[in-house]
């Protein structure tokens, strides 16, 4: 493939200074695999395509926060885009990214480490969740996939050749990239998610009473993004992940002392059986806005069995896609 991916995050420092993430495919070399309709298509490609959702996207404006401004100011300004995190620039230079902050590293920060005061700069990446990867707009989706959407990185921030930021791709992005070509992923996306081997049978699970706040503890404790919501008899009734932090602001965070049930306020959760096809999760994933989808042992039971994350669909079209490929 020989082009690398990472970008240096701007044009004012020295790319040779720069150390790029420790990201290398734990399946190998990508040359080894078959070249596909991944390969094929760069980055900038669906940043510059003229389709509504990408148009959207490259029009949109990038939203920062600087790097002395407060967690206070970083919840206002998430909560009023309506966004889980924002890339943190220099005080000094807008142009200048330091990284991003979301809303885990604020429930990390106000959990473990600061009050509510400290500035955005020490609070970035507290949670070392989502980390900040600067990518250039010339690498594959085959780079973005194999290198950093399944190393469970849910963003990154594009750098043209100006080292300016051009816009932010997500998991969400190439999910909606599959399903606009479904016939180039194959026969494998009428697979059951069983037969693909995409169902994590652990399930980190929380009892309905429990209050809000220790279901993100649990899930920084266990770093999984979703928590279950069981009753008494460990049926699903609902789900909290770090979506439900969404629109959270100053005055609102006091309602992580509720009860999970009247924090979620009776949200709707949403599931899927062993036998539900790749398609048909993709395709549930991207209409509802989630990053996971919870399953069931039938249509009719509400006993979680395991789940499915975004992430266990990059990593599947990292690896065992490209090998069934290599077979043919």
């Amino acid at each position: 493939m020989g082009f690398k991916l990472f970008a240096p995050p701007t044009k004012h420092k020295d790319p040779g200074n720069y150390v790029y993430p420790n990201l290398t495919d734990s399946t190998g070399s990508l040359n080894e695999l078959p070249y596909t309709f991944l390969d094929e298509r760069r980055i900038c490609d669906l940043l510059d395509s003229e389709e509504p959702y990408w148009a959207s996207k490259r029009n949109r404006k990038l939203v920062t926060i600087k790097g002395n401004e407060t967690i206070i100011n970083a919840m206002e300004i998430m909560a009023k885009n309506q966004i889980l995190s924002l890339p943190v620039v220099e005080p000094e230079n807008e142009k200048e990214f330091m990284g991003f902050i979301d809303m885990v590293d604020i429930i990390h920060s106000i959990l473990c480490y600061y009050t509510t005061n400290e500035n955005t700069k020490n609070c970035e990446n507290q949670s070392k969740y989502d980390n900040f990867i600067p990518v250039d707009f010339r690498g594959t989706l085959r780079q973005l996939i194999s290198e950093v959407f399944q190393k469970d990185i849910h963003r990154v921030i594009v750098f043209n050749d100006d080292a300016d930021g051009i816009g932010i791709l997500s998991q969400t992005d190439m999910i909606k990239y599959f399903l606009e070509n479904l016939d180039s992923l194959g026969e494998c996306v009428h697979k059951s998610v069983d037969e693909l081997k995409l169902i994590d049978n652990k399930v980190i699970s929380m009892h309905e009473n429990g209050i809000s706040i220790h279901a993100f503890y649990l899930m920084l404790f266990h770093a999984v993004p979703g928590i279950a919501i069981v009753n008494e008899n460990n049926d699903l009734v609902s789900s909290i992940s770090l979506s439900d932090l969404r629109g959270l602001n100053a005055d609102s965070y006091p309602n992580l002392l509720k009860p999970t049930g009247e924090f979620l306020n009776n949200k709707k959760t949403i599931t899927c059986t062993k036998e539900t096809s790749l398609e048909v999760l993709m395709l549930t994933m991207f209409e509802h806005k989630i990053h996971r989808v919870w399953v069931v042992d039938s249509k009719e039971s509400k006993k979680c069995i395991g789940v499915i994350t975004m992430v266990d669909i990059m990593k599947y079209f990292a690896t065992y896609y490209g090998a069934k490929l290599a077979t043919k």
